[in-house]
């Protein structure tokens, strides 16, 4: 597919403190995006840990546990970011 990614390229990341859930995922071009740059920003200062790995590791990664699944229903949050590029 002519818009599939590298799976080896490095996308940034963002687990949840406490459980180490993946709960958001970001292209290296959308990380510049302003809105982009304050969601991490905010969850830095929440304490969510930023890294980076494999577009293929994001894909195998868990999402979602037993213990953030129901304060993730009743904030009725998105969990990640998406780009219609990716």
């Amino acid at each position: 597919m002519e818009n599939e990614r590298d799976p080896n390229e490095l996308a940034y990341i963002a687990r949840r403190p406490g459980c180490g859930c993946l709960c958001f995922a970001s292209t290296p071009e959308a990380i510049k995006d302003a809105e982009t740059a304050r969601s991490v920003a905010t969850m830095l200062r929440e304490g969510y840990s930023i890294e980076r790995m494999t577009y293929e590791a994001v894909r195998k990664e868990s999402w979602e546990c037993a213990a953030c699944r129901p304060a993730r229903l009743m904030k009725q949050a998105p969990l990640f970011s998406t780009n219609a590029a990716d």
